[in-house]
């Protein structure tokens, strides 16, 4: 979550939704401050203050997911293991088959 006192603003971070573009404007332009990253809900003292979040279309959050865990620097969270198990190439076809019979 991040927080910009002087305009009395708070995005609620969901993580693969564009986050660290929005910490960015936030930071350079708003006098934004990071208080918890993906924080799950916004602070009782902070509810009257405009707050907001973003969502993202399923598939375009999916390709982004795997692109993170399985591609960017190889497979992370034990998906390499689970490509090797299953005898699957890491593609995100296989990842969506895997993440789906988790």
């Amino acid at each position: 979550m991040m927080i910009s006192e002087k305009h009395k603003i708070v995005f609620l971070a969901i993580p693969k939704t564009g986050t660290r573009t929005i910490y960015d404007y936030f930071e350079r332009n708003l006098e934004g401050v990071l208080i918890q990253d993906h924080a799950l809900k916004v602070p009782e003292q902070l509810e009257d203050w405009f707050c907001f979040t973003v969502v993202r279309n399923p598939y375009d959050r999916a390709c982004s997911i795997h692109w993170a865990v399985n591609k960017r620097d190889g497979p992370s969270h034990g998906f390499d293991e689970l490509f090797t198990k299953y005898k699957m190439d890491n593609t995100l076809e296989n990842y969506l088959k895997i993440v789906r019979s988790i």
